[in-house]
């Protein structure tokens, strides 16, 4: 009540219970109450029992003008610290005073750091790969993935050669984009969507790939898929050669069969899938 006006016909609920119990004893037996209710709600010096008035207490003033008191509890006080963010919002919280409505998602979105939009946001949008594979491409964009490069940086490793190829130190640039047996992979997978194009280093790859998806067309939800669950099974052979466990399948055909699988969940790319299949 401290935090929330209530209906008033809660408030008139809860004084009857009262009401009810202070002259009964009980919460279902009524009578006639000797004493109004309100001479019952003033302070003892008053003439009352000091009973709490339920509509003045839980009568607000305005959130912005409310002055801090000593009884108030910790979460209303964290709840009332949050008026210092306001001011960054101003113009959004007058227009809903405005309106009086209150949207929380709009709220939060004013209040997120205003920092650029990556221009690989794309990839993620509307992707049907595994979540698994979604988190790893997330990885990768930023840079993060802990391949040989990034771990002899911080002393944990000695040798840094592609585990792939043993031709080049094993970055994420190298790994995914120029590393030729990941070529020979992402190639088949290619081909295997029907899509004609010969892989490029990490700048053209990424650009062509976000070109081809803002463009309207079949190719768009196919290809992100491929390039995601692709990443992630690049990751698991290179993952497994390292640590010495058992691939059982070849990884084209693993990507391919997790294309397949979420493909066929997505309703938008279900026929072309069927016909890849075919």
């Amino acid at each position: 009540m401290q935090c929330f006006p209530l209906p008033k016909f809660v408030l008139a609920k809860i004084d009857s219970i009262c009401r009810t119990f202070l002259w009964t004893g009980k919460s279902d037996k009524s009578m006639k109450s000797p004493i109004v209710w309100h001479t019952v709600c003033r302070p003892r010096c008053n003439g009352g029992l000091n009973i709490i008035n339920l509509s003045i207490w839980n009568q607000g003033t305005h959130v912005i003008e409310l002055e801090q008191g000593n009884s108030w509890s910790w979460i209303f006080q964290a709840v009332m610290l949050q008026r210092e963010h306001i001011g960054r919002i101003q113009i959004l919280w007058n227009k809903m005073i405005a309106m009086q409505t209150f949207n929380m998602k709009q709220v939060y979105d004013a209040l997120i750091d205003d920092t650029p939009k990556v221009p690989w946001r794309f990839l993620l949008h509307y992707n049907s790969a595994r979540p698994r594979a979604l988190f790893t491409t997330w990885m990768l964009c930023h840079g993060r993935l802990p391949t040989k490069y990034r771990l002899i940086q911080f002393g944990f490793i000695q040798d840094s050669v592609c585990i792939l190829c043993n031709t080049a130190p094993e970055s994420s640039a190298h790994l995914f984009f120029q590393c030729r047996i990941v070529k020979d992979i992402w190639q088949s997978i290619l081909e295997w969507i029907e899509i004609k194009h010969t892989p490029h280093d990490r700048a053209m790859e990424l650009q062509w790939i976000l070109n081809i998806i803002s463009k309207k067309g079949w190719k768009a939800k196919p290809l992100k898929l491929a390039f995601s669950e692709a990443i992630y099974g690049i990751w698991q052979l290179r993952n497994a050669i390292i640590f010495d466990i058992h691939h059982k399948e070849n990884t084209v055909s693993l990507i391919v069969d997790n294309i397949t699988y979420r493909g066929w969940k997505d309703k938008c790319i279900r026929d072309h899938i069927a016909r890849l299949m075919m």
